[in-house]
């Protein structure tokens, strides 16, 4: 099971996040970092996994809900860009270096 996880995640962007910081930080620090969110990551899920053990959950539900996580972590997103952007006094243009 290990090797099937590792494989079905061996692209994941976390790890391309992971082997970026690794490049230009300290090991330790972003080793531990790492280390603390995967254990995050792993004990919600497994306690989310016992608390609907048992439960008849549809399809449809489970995708619902990863729909409307998708678009709330988008607006986030987006919203913190604009922000960033705000702040670095380009506006909100986009018109090229003519003006065009």
């Amino acid at each position: 099971v290990a090797l099937a996880v590792f494989l079905a995640e061996w692209g994941d962007r976390t790890q391309v996040a992971m082997i970026s910081l690794h490049s230009s930080m300290p090991v330790l620090p972003v080793c531990l970092g790492s280390l603390a969110a995967f254990f995050v990551l792993s004990g919600t899920a497994a306690l989310v996994a016992k608390a609907l053990e048992g439960q008849r959950i549809s399809e449809r539900f489970i995708s619902g809900v990863s729909a409307v996580s998708f678009l709330l972590f988008a607006a986030s997103a987006l919203a913190s860009g604009l922000r960033e952007r705000q702040g670095q006094g380009l506006g909100l243009g986009l018109g090229g270096a003519g003006g065009g």
